[in-house]
């Protein structure tokens, strides 16, 4: 057997062994939340006072310079991504919902949690899977020392991901690509980036919280947004 052949499969085998590590470790990742402005029906805008209307557009720019800080502990089984409790104003957390969200990869199901919603209440959702996803060949990127892959969902959200923490898992919602996603940009919405990423104790636990009564994301956003034009009444 040659050297250069024995290189290249210790090289392969190394891999695969890291590979196979990743998979049963706990990561923690810390991500950035820059939003865009909220998406308002001009008509309902127009709806307002002008005084409202000029206090609501002000709201609109201070919003695009608040970092929503949040951190994703995930197994691959089991994931929490929850608000971390710094650089934002407190009078902004309940305005915009704040969210955290689990995931339980067994059963298929996202649970948020908003301190806007009653302690009685959760969302649920369905998690994102491998058929949402294009995943684009040839463009990659370096995320956390990480090389990243592009890929788009179905809903327009682009996505970087790598298999170098093979895990199917992201930040907010985001699921079902081949790898950890570090960057996924919602146009017109948000962009969340990772800024650091680190392999958590193996006896950090993720408990997927439990409430009696589950609303719908599309219900919980439309409760939002009325509150927040009756806000500016």
């Amino acid at each position: 057997m040659s050297h250069s052949f024995q290189s290249l499969l210790l090289f392969s085998i190394a891999i695969l062994l890291n590979t196979l590590s990743a998979q049963h470790r706990v990561f923690t990742v810390e991500y950035v939340e820059v939003k865009y402005p909220i998406n308002i029906d001009i008509d309902e805008l127009t709806q307002l006072p002008p005084q409202l209307r000029r206090e609501f557009m002000e709201e609109q720019k201070k919003r695009m310079k608040v970092k929503y800080i949040h951190t994703l502990t995930t197994n691959g089984k089991t994931s929490k991504y929850v608000f971390k409790d710094i650089e934002k104003p407190p009078e902004m957390r309940l305005l915009f919902g704040t969210i955290d969200h689990y995931k339980d990869f067994a059963s298929c199901k996202v649970i948020s949690l908003s301190a806007s919603l009653p302690p009685d209440t959760q969302i649920e959702g369905t998690l994102m899977r491998p058929e949402e996803w294009t995943l684009v060949e040839g463009v990659d990127t370096v995320i956390c020392n990480f090389r990243c892959k592009k890929a788009l969902s179905r809903d327009g959200a682009i996505a970087w991901y790598t298999e170098q923490i093979p895990i199917p898992d992201g930040p907010s919602t985001f699921s079902g690509l081949p790898g950890l996603i570090l960057k996924v940009i919602v146009p017109g919405k948000y962009v969340i980036t990772a800024r650091e990423v680190a392999v958590a104790s193996d006896t950090v636990t993720i408990d997927i919280p439990r409430r009696p009564k589950a609303i719908s994301m599309e219900k919980y956003v439309g409760s939002l947004r009325k509150t927040l034009l009756q806000q500016k009444r």
